[in-house]
């Protein structure tokens, strides 16, 4: 889990990481869900892109990883905030 959370601390697109979850398939196969609070403004292609360098970075610290979903978090999803309405970009990789 330490290995995961510092590669995507290298994303200067990440604001947040809200909630990482693992799930060990096998010794060489592992499943990582994401949910990422990113940056403000940026754009549908901007967020795709970083969750591209997401991926990347854990890959590159963790070969076993096979499968990453991330949640891109809206403000509005963030319980710090004030609750308004939700609104979620989810991203699946193989």
């Amino acid at each position: 889990m330490r290995k995961i959370k510092a590669a995507i601390a290298t994303v200067p697109e990440v604001k947040e990481l809200m909630n990482v979850l693992t799930m060990h398939l096998g010794p060489e196969d592992i499943l990582v869900n994401l949910d990422i609070n990113f940056a403000n403004g940026l754009s549908t292609d901007q967020v795709e892109k970083a969750i591209d360098k997401v991926e990347q970075a854990i890959r590159k610290e963790l070969p076993a990883v096979k499968k990453i979903f991330v949640e891109a978090e809206s403000l509005k999803q963030n319980p710090k905030i004030k609750k308004r309405g939700t609104k979620r970009f989810s991203r699946r990789s193989s």
